[in-house]
């Protein structure tokens, strides 16, 4: 790798990562680091259109790009179009947290005199000045903070798990008004039943149960996903008290309500890193994916429900769209009464009242 670059002679910065809404949400971990190292960096970041809201919830972000990979920014002439409009901002050190090949074009597309990416992301050799490798034994909180090694930094001993985070007035207002003409007061809880992969999905009838019980508890239920959860999310709502905000929700106000949460909920998805961001306490529920792969939420007070018994798991880092041997036991196996019987637990302790 050669010498360390001095990160405080970094001035202006670009981070890129264009994957999944959960990927992004942990990358808040290098942008607080990248800040905590040299408080004057000045930092944009180009992400997917849907995940630049997320991102623009960090007041430590200057400019926030939407890169459309799937459709307007999708041909080569429309990438470098895009790469040229970002490249006037003239970046001292690009980071790209993506390994993807059209990432990989982006960043060649940028100039910049330092450019830090991973070995094994596409034509690394060629795009990159600086290349780090991912300890795949760690979280993936510590995980992303690989290119702070260019900088000579010693991660392991950064604290992670603090963020900044801005709610506007308009959209604290907006979600309050949400919460107020359904009756609802602080103490709910966020249940997120969807998931891009069927096979890391627990079930609508698991999660209809769930909410009738937490309800029997005392507690109010709010559903949330997105428009493509909206059947699971009905089913799970149907003949219960929950308010039901599938596809109702920006990414913003999402955020805030998971903010005001007693808890969340969630399959091994975008929710639970969501649930870390707010420091809203989590119970993940784990089917083919299993936290070895390095997603598993980081709050001292989050849980983790997994059968670990089976020899099929882990089946997959992302899931699937189907069981490769049909019975999806993984997920079959864990029944309501085992996420009741920690809910119950998690709500009645004295210490895991938010405040």
């Amino acid at each position: 790798m050669g010498e360390f670059l001095n990160i405080r002679n970094i001035n202006n910065i670009l981070i890129i990562q264009t994957a999944f809404l959960g990927d992004v949400a942990i990358s808040f971990e290098l942008i607080e680091a990248l800040r905590f190292y040299n408080p004057n960096i000045l930092m944009d970041f180009i992400t997917t259109p849907i995940a630049s809201d997320l991102i623009k919830l960090n007041p430590l972000v200057n400019n926030v790009f939407g890169f459309d990979k799937r459709k307007s920014h999708r041909k080569i002439k429309d990438l470098s179009i895009f790469a040229k409009s970002v490249a006037s901002n003239n970046y001292d050190c690009i980071i790209s947290l993506h390994k993807s090949l059209r990432t990989s074009l982006l960043v060649s597309n940028i100039p910049s005199k330092y450019k830090i990416g991973y070995f094994d992301a596409a034509f690394s050799k060629f795009i990159y000045t600086h290349r780090v490798k991912a300890n795949l034994s760690l979280n993936e909180h510590y995980r992303v903070l690989a290119p702070l090694n260019v900088f000579g930094i010693n991660y392991y001993e950064y604290q992670i798990g603090n963020y900044h985070l801005n709610f506007s007035k308009e959209l604290k207002s907006k979600a309050e008004q949400i919460l107020q003409e359904n009756k609802i007061e602080n103490n709910f809880v966020v249940i997120a039943p969807g998931s891009v992969w069927n096979t890391k999905k627990w079930g609508e009838k698991n999660y209809a149960e769930l909410v009738k019980q937490i309800e029997l508890m005392g507690y109010m239920c709010v559903i949330v996903g997105s428009d493509d959860d909206s059947e699971d999310c009905n089913f799970v709502a149907k003949d219960t008290n929950a308010l039901n905000l599938a596809g109702k929700t920006s990414i913003e106000e999402l955020m805030y309500l998971i903010s005001k949460a007693r808890l969340v909920i969630s399959n091994d998805s975008a929710p639970v890193h969501f649930a870390n961001l707010t420091s809203t306490p989590v119970i993940a529920i784990f089917g083919p994916t299993s936290p070895i792969f390095g997603f598993a939420p980081i709050g001292l007070d989050d849980a983790i429900i997994e059968n670990n018994t089976l020899k099929c798991r882990p089946c997959q880092i992302h899931g699937g769209k189907k069981c490769p041997i049909g019975t999806l036991e993984c997920m079959e196996s864990i029944i309501p009464s085992d996420v009741v019987r920690i809910v119950k637990n998690k709500l009645n302790s004295k210490f895991y009242a938010r405040i």
